[in-house]
């Protein structure tokens, strides 16, 4: 399987053919009312934070984040935490010039950023473990966290290869953009994914990789796969799906 079959399932879940529908009859479908082409039928949203629900202070921010974050098991059986668990929740990740990836105070548009790190041990002494990382960002504002996810479809044409750790890589990255979150069966207002190879001086690899950062509201939520012997593509992608998922629900019923 390819990288690009990898990353089309997201973004490709809403489309449909244009043919001509088959009534199974053998007559001709009903032709449909004529409408003006000039005139715009704006959609309602189908949902809208809260103005009262959305945090405006680093403590309301980290509370939410907590309640928005991935845990071992929302993975499934056999997760563990990683150690260390929690990165400093008064830092986040940034990606540097030279394309390292390192945690730096909180910037000021930023109020609260919690990053998790959970293991599915390996199950032979040959292979690694499967490492998942979930990283939820609360912003002070929906431009913000907008302009957050403008940035990252830039990264990743500076740096197709980055350093995550001092002994874990990824390189080849393809990342795709899905503004407005229309083209993913994910409940998101914006929706970015990278897809690469990992590699780990201790575990080997090269293994499949994907992150994939959504935005919900001034809330973005991230989460990246690290992939091992026994794993594919699908079988990350689904890992990433189910917990984009749940992440994003529990974002919709905290600020609803």
């Amino acid at each position: 399987m390819t990288l690009a079959a990898v990353i089309v399932p997201l973004l490709g879940g809403c489309g449909s053919g244009h043919g001509t529908p088959d009534t199974g009859d053998g007559t001709a479908p009903a032709t449909a009312p004529h409408t003006d082409p000039t005139t715009v039928t704006e959609e309602p949203p189908d949902w809208e934070p809260d103005p009262a629900r959305l945090p405006t202070g680093h403590d309301d921010a980290l509370a939410l984040a907590r309640a928005v974050s991935a845990q071992p098991h929302d993975y499934g059986p056999g997760y563990l935490p990683q150690d260390p668990y929690e990165a400093d929740p008064a830092t986040m990740a940034v990606l540097g010039q030279d394309c390292v990836w390192t945690r730096e105070p909180l910037p000021g548009e930023v109020l609260a950023n919690l990053t998790r790190n959970s293991e599915l041990p390996a199950t032979s002494t040959e292979s690694g473990p499967l490492r998942v990382m979930s990283s939820v960002t609360v912003h002070d504002s929906v431009a913000a966290a907008d302009l957050r996810m403008a940035k990252i479809l830039e990264e990743v044409l500076r740096c197709p290869g980055q350093q995550l750790r001092a002994d874990e890589r990824v390189t080849g990255l393809l990342s795709m953009g899905d503004p407005g979150g229309t083209d993913s069966p994910l409940r998101a207002d914006d929706l970015i994914r990278e897809g690469g190879e990992f590699t780990s001086d201790l575990y080997g690899g090269p293994y499949p990789y994907l992150w994939v950062v959504t935005r919900r509201g001034p809330v973005t939520v991230a989460l990246a796969v690290k992939g091992t012997e026994g794993y594919d593509e699908a079988a990350v992608e689904r890992i990433v799906t189910d917990a984009q998922e749940l992440m994003l629900a529990r974002v919709e019923s905290a600020l609803r």
